[in-house]
């Protein structure tokens, strides 16, 4: 199950006086991306004219409050908040649970913090059938064991965000059994549905969509901070005084972008004003195109932490799904692999292409990298 699933989990648990939460006098979600300043302040914020008897409770050792902030790894300026001060509250009957990406744990742990934390590691929907029952959108056992079958094969059924895409495009009969559900086939079909529904009498450019879309998510903190080749932080230009963009591939305005994407990729926070990604995959499969169309991935670390991993996932699998060559790309990658690599020693790498193993023998830069992409082959020379 997702950090956020989890704790969504849990609260509706609470919501629904399940017994396995019925010692929890009061339960405060807060959201990451909308936290104020402090986290007095958020809840003060959440509980409005109740703060008096939240104040009253906290102070009362017989009530059992549970405070729950998801997303610490999306909140803009961790600095300012006072996580590490709120975590070391003298109130003992008072339950912080917080959830973040993997790579921002170290910060988090860091310094003399380490004593105040229990960490737990999140690896999925550990109950299969029954609880995922709760992200499908069909309520035929055969079709959900059928869709949970086939995400198996890519490792995914136990993860609810691709769950529910699966389950939304098979109901929909977007899913035909030719189609293999992995990571990127199901965000890809994903992203075309919620597309599709906004105007199917105005063919969409999806690649300046996808460039306009994956410019947002890097402006807005949606992922990561990265840093290029060169150890600078990355940051994308800003829009010229003329308003074009940047990179020299097409986009789209801004504004229609994020009105096509609210069908599913998109929300509104901050009373409206501003927009977040339903989920990080969103985030990272629509920067993973806009590095792609850009070629920003001759600048930028990817693997830097592993912190753009499903990033990196994304773009190399565009590139295989698509009909240019690329070989500029996969040259840079064959290089980037075993310069950027902390774990030297590898002198050779194997490609599978049509059954047969083929062997390229690493000698420093002098790659020879043949002329032909993975899974479409044209010439090969087996070395």
């Amino acid at each position: 199950m997702g950090k956020t699933q989890l704790l969504q989990y849990i609260g509706s648990l609470w919501v629904d006086k399940d017994m396995k939460t019925s010692t929890i006098d009061l339960l405060v979600f807060i959201n990451g991306e909308n936290i104020h300043s402090t986290i007095d302040k958020s809840i003060e914020k959440i509980i409005g004219n109740n703060i008096r008897q939240f104040n009253t409770w906290s102070a009362d050792v017989t009530k059992q409050i549970v405070i729950m902030l998801d997303g610490y790894d999306e909140i803009q300026n961790t600095s300012s908040t006072n996580i590490a001060q709120f975590a070391k509250r003298p109130n003992k009957n008072i339950v912080f649970v917080m959830s973040t990406r993997r790579h921002k744990t170290d910060e988090i742990l860091s310094g003399d913090q380490c004593h105040l934390w229990t960490v737990f590691r999140c690896l999925g929907v550990q109950c299969g059938e029954s609880l995922s029952k709760s992200y499908m959108h069909t309520t035929d056992d055969n079709e959900r064991k059928q869709i949970l079958h086939r995400l198996q094969k890519y490792d995914l059924h136990t993860s609810p965000v691709f769950i529910r895409m699966a389950s939304k495009l098979y109901t929909e009969d977007k899913l035909g059994l030719s189609i293999k559900l992995s990571a990127y086939n199901l965000v890809s079909l994903y992203y075309n549905e919620v597309v599709m529904k906004y105007d199917k009498s105005t063919k969409i450019d999806m690649g300046a969509f996808y460039n306009a879309l994956g410019y947002y998510a890097i402006r807005s903190n949606a992922i990561d901070d990265i840093p290029t080749f060169h150890g600078k932080p990355f940051k994308v230009k800003p829009a010229s005084d003329d308003d074009t963009f940047p990179y020299g591939v097409p986009s789209m305005d801004n504004t229609e972008v994020c009105l096509i994407a609210l069908g599913g990729i998109l929300y509104r926070y901050n009373s409206g004003i501003q927009y977040g990604f339903v989920h990080d995959t969103f985030a990272d499969f629509a920067t993973a195109l806009f590095v792609y169309n850009a070629k920003l991935w001759r600048i930028i670390d990817c693997l830097h932490e592993y912190q753009w991993s499903m990033v990196q996932y994304y773009l190399l699998t565009h590139s295989l799904q698509s009909e240019n060559s690329d070989h500029d790309l996969w040259h840079h990658q064959v290089l980037y692999s075993f310069e950027h690599d902390k774990q030297k020693g590898i002198s050779c790498f194997i490609i599978y292409v049509s059954l047969h193993f083929w062997y390229f023998k690493i000698n420093g830069h002098n790659i020879s990298f043949p002329s032909f992409k993975f899974l479409q082959t044209k010439s090969l020379h087996k070395n």
